[in-house]
């Protein structure tokens, strides 16, 4: 989980965390839509922007879009 994060990002820990989202971020988004999860693509890819950033912030709003979707979504095989 991200930890609570008000201001500039400093530490290393924060930087490492980010950059760890940012990689599985842009998994999400190049593999969201080849299995038809629209969604994912493009939450992946607004958590990836984030991430570069270094908004921790908006990357905590995008996993928890993310969560939700996944609690949401029915898969049908």
């Amino acid at each position: 989980d991200i930890p609570e994060y008000t201001g500039d990002v400093t530490g290393q820990g924060t930087l490492r965390l980010l950059e760890s989202i940012r990689k599985i971020a842009h998994a999400l988004k190049g593999v969201g839509a080849s299995y038809g999860f629209d969604a994912i693509t493009e939450i992946g890819a607004a958590m990836e922007v984030s991430a570069k950033a270094s908004d921790a912030a908006g990357a905590r709003a995008r996993i928890d879009d993310l969560r939700s979707y996944l609690e949401r979504v029915d898969v049908v095989y």
